[in-house]
């Protein structure tokens, strides 16, 4: 870990690690005045450090390795871009050889792109847009394209080549395919069934001696998810308290962003809690879905990937897409809860949406569901 130090205008840098428990500390003077060619120096010895270029801890001489650094530049302290990516590539030899072909080939293709003539510091943050965010590439293609060239830049600012230009440019988000993340009924029951015949073969093997490795919450907690689009966090940090099954209502406390809603559950789902309550440890205090580590004193919060693991094991092993996952069970309740007929303003509460557009991601799967099952019954 490095640090810039500045003291009566004259910056050094200072080196620190910990070996054997044992705090080891060099510093050196960058014989600058200049914050920003400070930083160009500490980010260099950064990366060279982390690379295994060079060792600041062992006799390090940093009058040499500042001096063969400038030593590089040109007269006019200018290099064409082609100049650029061949110093890159040939600087980059822990790259394997299929990744520095990778590198090479696109970065050539960028030069030709913007000009043979091109220096690398007068690229500017609309030639690396125009490059990538093309219509003629699919998203993931125009990512990894921004992927490759962040890292160039990157090193040509550390090396003194030119300015980072892609520092504020955004990778594309994927858009959703919410049609592919649904779980139909069956395979809500195909998952439940595997789990259920997974546990039973361990117990039958005697692997699972004891209640708490049988993962009894497995069921209702998928199940309840399924109905109730809750949140993953939501559902295991829910308590009993907040659940009032008298009136078929849920109180989510400090949800998403820190905000409260309530939540309508239906027969179904006022049932499987009648029932689990029964099975459970039950206490106001405690968690409706407590972690195994529990104690009869003590109800203590479920991790927060072990839902998560648990379902995609047992969705992957039934033969579900791979979009298929915990969260899942949150976009099929949405769904649902618009084919039950509720409007999108009541559907956004249920949900803890933070805006109505969000819910208007599920709007146009619900036409599609209702014309499917319109050509199953004949009826057109």
């Amino acid at each position: 870990m490095a640090t810039l130090r500045e003291r009566n205008g004259n910056y050094s840098i200072r080196f620190t690690r910990t070996v054997n428990g044992k705090k080891q500390r060099t510093q050196f003077s960058l014989k600058t005045t200049r914050k920003k060619v400070a930083e160009k120096q500490k980010r260099r010895l950064e990366t060279e450090q982390e690379l295994g270029k060079i060792n600041v801890f062992d006799n390090f001489d940093f009058i040499a390795w500042r001096d063969g650094v400038e030593n590089e530049e040109p007269v006019n302290n200018r290099y064409l871009l082609s100049q650029s990516i061949d110093a890159f590539i040939n600087d980059r030899t822990d790259l394997a050889p299929n990744s520095r072909d990778n590198y090479e080939q696109l970065l050539q293709t960028f030069n030709n792109f913007i000009g043979l003539t091109m220096f690398t510091e007068m690229v500017e943050k609309k030639d690396i847009q125009n490059y990538c965010f093309r219509n003629d590439i699919s998203i993931a293609t125009q990512n990894n394209y921004l992927t490759h060239l962040k890292t160039f830049f990157k090193w040509a600012e550390v090396n003194n080549h030119g300015s980072n230009v892609t520092k504020s440019i955004r990778k594309k988000l994927q858009p959703e395919n919410l049609k592919d993340q649904i779980l139909s009924n069956n395979d809500l029951e195909a998952v439940i069934k595997k789990h259920k015949d997974h546990i039973s073969e361990q117990v039958a093997e005697d692997y699972i001696k004891t209640d708490s490795h049988k993962q009894l919450w497995f069921e209702p907690m998928i199940r309840f998810a399924y109905k109730t689009g809750l949140r993953k966090s939501e559902v295991i940090k829910l308590k009993w308290k907040h659940v009032d099954i008298k009136t078929n209502l849920i109180t989510v406390v400090a949800g998403k962003r820190g905000k409260s809603r309530t939540v309508v559950i239906d027969k179904e789902t006022r049932k499987l809690l009648t029932e689990w309550k029964k099975l459970a440890k039950y206490g106001e205090e405690r968690y409706v879905f407590e972690s195994p580590n529990s104690t009869a004193s003590k109800s203590e919060l479920m991790g927060i990937d072990t839902p998560r693991k648990n379902f995609k094991t047992f969705a992957k092993k039934v033969g579900l897409s791979k979009s298929i996952h915990f969260h899942s069970l949150r976009h099929t309740a949405a769904t649902n809860y618009l084919k039950a007929g509720y409007n999108l303003h009541e559907v956004q509460k249920l949900m803890g949406h933070s805006s109505i557009s969000v819910t208007e991601r599920y709007l146009h799967l619900v036409p599609n569901d209702l014309k499917d099952k319109a050509e199953k019954l004949g009826l057109i």
